[in-house]
């Protein structure tokens, strides 16, 4: 569990500077469009995530507990609807926030994601550990 939790703080720390420097790009440089939609999109995608990692735990919680309850989702169709309101947004307001920007931002905390939990993986490998990634 320690590490779980160790990896969503990482993750939040790096999705965190890139909504900083997002933030900065579209307040400094003449591209304010595309780095809206970038920022809209990495903060979407950091809201599903954060949504995801609070489910798994939810649903974690309750297998370890002996809590059966019939109905236990991932939230699967809350991630899609926020996904679909940047898109909607974006579409709705295309003067102001990019559609590419926002779909390569929907894209960027899983890649984030992608990436730690390869280092995490690496350094189990090569300190030689054995149990949770």
């Amino acid at each position: 569990m320690k590490t779980y939790v160790t990896r969503i703080r990482n993750i939040s720390i790096i999705t965190g500077v890139i909504i900083i420097v997002l933030g900065l790009g579209w307040a400094i440089t003449s591209y304010k469009s595309i780095f809206l939609g970038l920022l809209l999109g990495t903060a979407v995608s950091y809201f599903n995530s954060l949504y995801t990692a609070y489910k798994i735990n939810q649903i974690g919680k309750m297998v370890t507990t002996g809590n059966r309850r019939r109905f236990a989702t991932i939230g699967t169709s809350t991630r899609f609807a926020t996904a679909l309101l940047a898109a909607v947004i974006a579409i709705k307001f295309p003067q102001s926030v990019s559609m590419i920007g926002t779909i390569v931002g929907l894209l960027i905390v899983p890649m984030i994601t992608l990436a730690e939990g390869f280092i995490a993986l690496k350094k189990q490998n090569t300190s030689g550990e054995r149990g949770e990634i």
